[in-house]
Order: structure tokens, then sequence, then C-alpha cells
């Protein structure tokens, strides 16, 4: 909670101070590295936003956002409980030509 109230925090981070209820945290390892990364859930009125961190050798700092997951807390929190996580690898990698990354989206 410290972590979130710092000065830098974004506006998810603040919302869920303000509105506990309405968030949680998920330590989970993403990407299958053996080390936990956390997801920030807030639950808002057009549906949840899930904001990935990593901790790098000193401090946490956002990863980006997960799209099109449930559109509840509860519902995020059911599959949590599961514990049904899979990694589904990309078909498609992203590209590099010279100074550009290509990324295909689908």
């Amino acid at each position: 909670m410290r972590w979130l109230a710092r000065d830098n925090s974004d506006w998810d981070e603040r919302s869920c101070l303000v509105n506990p209820d309405r968030c949680a945290l998920w330590t989970v390892d993403l990407d299958g590295d053996g080390h936990s990364e956390v997801v920030l859930l807030w639950e808002h009125d057009n549906g949840v936003t899930a904001k990935a961190y990593v901790h790098d050798s000193t401090e946490w700092k956002a990863l980006g956002y997960l799209h099109d997951g449930p559109r509840t807390l509860a519902e995020w929190t059911r599959n949590m409980d599961a514990e049904e996580l899979k990694r589904v690898p990309k078909r498609w990698p992203d590209l590099q030509l010279g100074a550009v990354t290509i990324k295909l989206s689908q």
C-alpha cells in the first residue's frame, strides 16, 4: 500500500487506495521465468483494468496492461483461485526491421 501511495503513482494505483474493495493484487509468474510479477486489478464502471508490474534489481516498475480479461473482479478472482493459468505462445513473433519493431496484432 505504501508503494501505491508514492508521489509518482498513476491513476489506477491512486484509485485503488481510494476504493480498495474494488481492487486486488495478483502475484503470479507471468512469463514462466520462476520470478513472480504482480498484477494490479482495478474494477471500475467500464470493466477491470489489469496492470502488470515487474521487480527489477531495485524497485517495481510497470510492465504494461493485460487486455481482454474478465469483465468483473469476481470473475478474475474465481479464475485466479482456480489456478488454471496457461501461457499461450505467440504464433507470430515481433519482427525487427532496422531500428523499427513491427508487431502483428489480431
